[in-house]
């Protein structure tokens, strides 16, 4: 009877075994002196070992139904058929909670650099010491234990999250109320979710929510609030009510006992009313960010500031609210605060990041959310039974900027840099610098001339992107009066043979965009721009 097949009827022959069971080790060497030594050691400590002699065998028991569960493994390096370096790497793959330790008579540095990028979690030279071995051998089946742990948490988040997704499917209305949503939790199951209620033939509840933190517990208190908010909808409460009712439910049972503290339970909110009968919509804002009203022509509305406390808080808490009047055309656009986070993080717009989302495939996670700090979601849902209409432009940036920010246009054009890079990754970058180039000269006469500078006066700034063109378009709109002014002419003509300082912002203007268009005596400018220099 070869070794295998010795230990696997020690396995099924059972006998007296102790109720507590025991770390079980599986130890690899072809040397048997070595190997049991390590027997040995390990037994002495109250180790249950099973010993093998090659790679081979050590993959045989693992890959064995029959097998128990091990611990850890300790392999030697240098073997005949393979060595311990490439156990370690098929363990990697197909036993990824299982540590190994390596233990090998051969001290270079070559070796244990191999055996550290293999997946090791510790090394060991020969001859093998008992204390030594004993310890590197209880913090490994310690680290297997966390492992195993953390990958059951994993799978049951996983779980979780098929039954987020299956919730978020089965609430997609179809035909002509069908919205865009991107959804990222950063486990697979998270806090933010979106919730849609048909009221009547005309009125629709939209609530979209982000629970503090994104573990499990984040995911169980939202799967709750959505069976709340349903039941009580159902039984026609109101909104407000019902947004209420939650609150005292957080206070008095999620965090009953506990002192506010990042540990204690809350819920950021926005509920919107939508009622295509009134063509109103009443939204709902508990700690959520802004939500905005967006139409065809890429015009933007801000709703309902961001603000407010979240929901498990305050006793009293009061949301904040808004009301606005529909049209055919328009849509509903919110986030949840993950978007803007990770854009702040990454210096970009919100909007910018909000839009590539919304137009991607629902899926895969694109590479620029890898060190997202929270789960990111985006909802853009249509206002009308018309559908969600189509645009022509995204909007990738849309800024409002007092008269004296003017001195800190350096920080302002980092902001504009970022988000292009993002956005405009296939233009080639002095395209990109040029635009920002023309955004600061633009941007800073809007400041300085038509806000005179003042702190009471803003201006605003888009970014529109038509994919179709592959054109940017930047749109400024400042308060002033404008003034009439003969480019073609005069100040061509001056800023050509002069140079001066006034006339510089309009040569890169009119030199690097494409096309360049003025409105209200130029206190409105439109530029525009494709990826190459006008010819």
């Amino acid at each position: 009877m070869n070794e295998v097949a010795q230990t696997r009827s020690a396995w099924s022959a059972g006998g007296t075994r102790s109720p507590v069971p025991r770390r079980r080790v599986l130890a690899v060497d072809d040397d048997d002196f070595a190997r049991l030594t390590v027997v040995r050691h390990l037994e002495k400590r109250g180790y249950e070992v099973t010993p093998v002699e090659s790679v081979a065998a050590a993959v045989e028991i693992l890959v064995d139904k029959h097998s128990p569960d091990f611990d850890c493994v300790v392999t030697d390096y240098l073997m005949p058929g393979a060595t311990g370096a490439e156990l370690i790497v098929w363990m990697r793959e197909h036993k990824p909670t299982l540590a190994a330790i390596m233990v090998t008579a051969i001290g270079e540095k070559d070796i244990v650099a191999e055996t550290l990028r293999s997946g090791a979690v510790n090394f060991l030279d020969k001859p093998v010491r008992a204390a030594e071995l004993v310890a590197a051998v209880e913090a490994a089946a310690e680290l297997t234990r966390r492992r195993r742990e953390l990958a059951k948490t994993e799978q049951e988040a996983q779980e979780v999250a098929r039954i987020q997704n299956r919730m978020l499917r089965w609430q997609a209305p179809g035909g002509p109320m069908a919205y865009k949503l991107a959804h990222y939790p950063m486990r697979g199951a998270g806090g933010d979710f979106l919730a849609v209620f048909p009221i009547t033939d005309e009125r629709t509840l939209v609530v979209m929510a982000d629970v503090s933190g994104h573990d499990l517990r984040a995911a169980f208190i939202s799967a709750y609030f959505q069976g709340i908010v349903r039941g009580m909808i159902e039984g026609r409460t109101l909104v407000k009510d019902v947004l209420g009712y939650f609150n005292r439910v957080l206070i008095n049972e999620w965090s009953a006992g506990e002192n506010f503290s990042e540990n204690s339970a809350s819920l950021a909110v926005c509920a919107v009313e939508i009622d295509r009968g009134s063509s109103r919509m009443r939204v709902y804002n508990h700690g959520f960010p802004a939500s905005y009203v967006l139409d065809a022509a890429g015009s933007l509305v801000l709703v309902c500031p961001g603000g407010g406390s979240p929901l498990g808080w305050f006793e009293d808490a009061e949301p904040e609210t808004a009301e606005y009047e529909t049209d055919i055309q328009s849509s509903l656009v919110m986030w949840t605060d993950g978007l803007e986070d990770h854009a702040s993080r990454l210096g970009v717009s919100p909007w910018a990041l909000a839009s590539m989302l919304l137009e991607r495939p629902q899926g895969e996670r694109p590479d620029y959310l890898a060190d997202a700090p929270d789960d990111i979601m985006v909802l853009r849902m249509p206002l009308t039974t018309e559908g969600l209409p189509e645009m022509d432009e995204k909007i990738w940036l849309n800024e409002v900027y007092r008269g004296d920010e003017y001195k800190d246009i350096d920080q302002i054009q980092s902001l504009w840099l970022n988000t292009l890079r993002l956005t405009l990754a296939k233009w080639p970058s002095d395209r990109r610098d040029q635009v920002a180039l023309c955004l600061r000269e633009a941007v800073l006469n809007a400041l300085e001339h038509g806000c005179n500078g003042s702190a009471d006066r803003s201006m605003t700034l888009q970014l529109l992107y038509h994919p179709g063109l592959d054109r940017l378009k930047v749109q400024i709109d400042d308060p002033g009066e404008g003034h009439e002014f003969d480019w073609a002419g005069f100040h061509s003509d001056a800023a050509g043979d002069t140079l001066e300082t006034e006339h510089r912002g309009l040569v890169f203007i009119h030199g690097l965009a494409n096309a360049v268009e003025t409105k209200r005596r130029g206190a409105t400018l439109n530029l525009f721009f494709t990826p190459h220099l006008p010819i």
